[in-house]
């Protein structure tokens, strides 16, 4: 699965927050087991 999201400035000041989330669509998704974050074992 695939998010797009913009940020914005918390008004707590905790840090940025995601908004407008949207869901992907396609088949560039990479196979189960892949994805472009670093694992924390990296």
């Amino acid at each position: 699965m695939r998010l797009s999201f913009e940020t914005e400035p918390d008004r707590r000041g905790k840090g940025p927050k995601a908004v407008d989330l949207k869901m992907l669509e396609g088949d560039d998704a990479p196979a189960e087991g892949g994805d472009d974050q670093p694992s924390a074992d990296e």
